[in-house]
């Protein structure tokens, strides 16, 4: 299944909820591309968090940190591929545990 989200990209948290709700009725996330297209396979429901970044020039150092600690700290994965919006490419990565992303959304916002 494809599926598009017309929300401004700036909602990354709205998204990232309707995400949420999609993985949790048998819907994962397999591969984002083009002008946001989000691409899904059928899997057993389940509870995983995701979290968008985004790459500008100027920030992307600050990005690499967070997707960083994501791996590292709650064995986050990238979803393959990423799209370009204006002038940022972005990223989603899931966390399949329940973890407290505050400090991240912090920073990236």
């Amino acid at each position: 299944m494809k599926k598009r989200f017309f929300q401004p990209i700036w909602k990354f948290e709205e998204i990232e909820k309707q995400l949420t709700a999609l993985e949790e009725n048998g819907w994962r996330l397999d591969e984002i591309k083009g002008f946001r297209c989000f691409e899904f396979v059928k899997s057993k429901p389940k509870t995983v968090q995701y979290f968008f970044t985004y790459s500008i020039t100027r920030e992307k150092l600050d990005m690499d940190i967070i997707e960083n600690s994501l791996v590292q700290k709650f064995n986050a994965n990238q979803i393959k591929g990423s799209f370009i919006e204006g002038l940022s490419s972005i990223s989603v990565f899931s966390i399949t545990k329940d973890v407290d992303l505050t400090e991240q959304k912090f920073n990236r916002d």
